[in-house]
């Protein structure tokens, strides 16, 4: 059987056709405009420059790339360098570069990967595309020069290679926790999904990298790095999106459990959905349970868990809506707690619909497009 080729349906098809250069056009001027917007507010690649430009210029200097691990000091530097070891050898080399033309260069890495992620775990659709790369978080996280891009775009290759027999898949993951922690639960799902061997791979290749990373700096801020990142939480923590902040905002004890609480149920929830053979809906619980578990939550986090639920929803759907709501936080920031629930709720409202909506099977979707061929 093939799908009726009416001529109404054919001169749409040409007209998309001759849209598609049109559409690139125009998303091509708007990420320009972003970027040339961000430059006059002063926040062209803010993000990069402090915290992997500055600490690659450190790195190739000889120097220790990490501050003291104290509030004040933290606090003062405003924007102070954390990114594990892996992150800050792997990039360090884009600080050869003046500061202006590597952030440029950063900022086009970003879009290349947010696009190759989405083309990756299969959307074509163009406006899905539109829609992810001009949501807040995609904007932010251009804007501001983050790394979510890049695991984003480790989770859509760990989803495409997760069928793969040799290491490949393995060393992604691997590749992936060792840049940010954040992304850890990758493990769980990998164990819980029937890939035991990959997990404790992927888990051993992490180790080494990362303590290969930190040989290259000559373990400089080895031993104190746990307490950075407490720190760090300290200083910063309540002004995130994170459920830290909005137990501590809303002054309930024991802030810092709710992270931890979040991580166990959400693993526990992947374990489910994996035994039920639901591997994509257990993806998007693994990364919402790093997202969520992290006591240092920011609005532009929002991309790696999109890129995910691009694999399950690669075309248009209603659920496209819920990202462009992010618009209407009030700032990258929690600073208000009305504004910091808003966009905490957006976060868990595209976590319940990701793993909880279930899309017709593509054979029924594919039965009603098609009729028998005349």
């Amino acid at each position: 059987m093939s799908p009726i080729r009416t001529p109404r349906a054919i001169g749409l098809a040409r007209a998309a056709g001759r849209l598609s250069p049109l559409y690139a056009a125009a998303a091509a001027a708007g990420l320009v405009g972003i970027l040339v917007l961000s430059a006059r507010a002063g926040v062209f690649a803010y993000d990069f420059h402090s915290t992997i430009w500055e600490p690659g210029r450190a790195i190739l200097a000889g120097h220790g790339p990490y501050p003291a691990a104290t509030v004040a000091d933290l606090l003062r530097e405003k924007n102070p360098a954390v990114y594990p070891a892996p992150t800050l050898v792997v990039t360090a080399p884009i600080a050869l570069l003046p500061a202006t033309l590597a952030g440029a260069l950063w900022q086009l890495l970003i879009v290349g990967c947010l696009i190759a992620a989405l083309a990756i775990v299969g959307v074509r659709d163009w406006r899905v595309f539109a829609i992810v790369l001009f949501s807040f978080p995609a904007v932010s996280s251009l804007k501001l020069g983050n790394i979510d891009a890049f695991l984003a775009l480790g989770c859509a290759l760990a989803w495409r290679w997760r069928n793969e027999r040799g290491l490949r898949l393995a060393v992604c993951v691997a590749a992936t926790v060792a840049v940010k922690l954040l992304l850890w639960p990758l493990l769980v799902w990998l164990a819980a999904t029937g890939r035991r061997r990959q997990a404790l791979e992927a888990a051993a290749i992490a180790a080494v990298a990362t303590l290969a990373a930190w040989a290259v700096i000559g373990f400089s801020g080895f031993t104190s790095y746990p307490r950075l990142l407490s720190a760090f939480t300290d200083a910063f923590g309540a002004k995130t999106y994170s459920l830290l902040a909005a137990a501590t905002r809303l002054s309930l004890p024991a802030p810092r459990l709710f992270p931890v609480l979040a991580a166990l149920c959400l693993c526990g929830v992947c374990v489910r959905l994996a035994r039920r053979g639901r591997e994509l809906d257990a993806l998007i619980a693994a990364v919402a349970a790093g997202i969520l578990a992290s006591p240092i939550l920011w609005l532009h986090y929002a991309v790696i868990l999109m890129v995910v639920l691009a694999a399950k929803w690669p075309r248009l759907s209603p659920i496209w809506a819920l990202p462009m709501l992010f618009w209407l936080t009030p700032m990258e920031t929690g600073e208000s707690v009305a504004g910091l629930l808003f966009g905490l709720a957006l976060f868990l409202a595209l976590l319940a619909v990701g793993i909880g909506w279930r899309p017709a099977p593509k054979a029924v979707v594919g039965a009603r497009a098609q009729a028998p061929a005349v």
